[in-house]
Parts: structure tokens; sequence; C-alpha cells
């Protein structure tokens, strides 16, 4: 096998080189970057480490309880129909109409 990298960062031709190593070193809780022409291009974690299965909501009703626990929400869509109202580009919505 080749030596041990010199810190957690590798190349992505480096990586491609020792999978089979580093995939026995993730095993026992090692963690690597991976770059790609000096630029972070994958960062491979043990797997305790990883949220495997869990995916991040996709669509429009994701944001639905963030903006529920958004406590100046209010004060946020305020300043928004004031900007708007300002602008005078765009009509405001009448609240409740």
């Amino acid at each position: 096998m080749y030596g041990e990298p010199t810190h957690d960062r590798l190349g992505v031709s480096e990586a491609r080189a020792r999978f089979s190593e580093l995939i026995d070193r993730f095993g026992r809780g090692e963690r690597f970057v991976v770059y790609r022409r000096g630029t972070p291009a994958a960062a491979i974690v043990p797997p305790k480490q990883a949220q495997i299965g869990r995916r991040r909501p996709e669509s429009l009703l994701s944001i639905v309880g963030a903006l529920a626990a958004w406590e100046d929400l209010d004060d946020a869509v305020k300043e928004i129909y004031r900007a708007r109202q300002r602008a005078g580009d765009q009509s405001v919505p009448i609240p409740g109409a």
C-alpha cells in the first residue's frame, strides 16, 4: 500500500488510487477531505458520522416549519410591504382582502 497521507487532505487521483485502503480507515473513524484542483470537492466521513438516509426537504412545504419558528416573521413581512410601497413598482396586497 501507499504511505499514510500527510494530512486529512487528499487529491482526487490519490483518493481514487487508495480507495480500498481509505474505506478501511473510514471504518476506524478517520475523516478526509478530497480536493480537486485545490478546491474541496468531497468530505468522506465514517458511517456513524454520516446522515445516511436523511434527505433535505426539497419542496416549498419544507419551509413551513422554519417559518413557524421564525419569531420576527411578522416584522419581516411588514418591512417587505413597506419596501414595496416605497419602490412603487409593485402593488402591495391589502391584508384581509
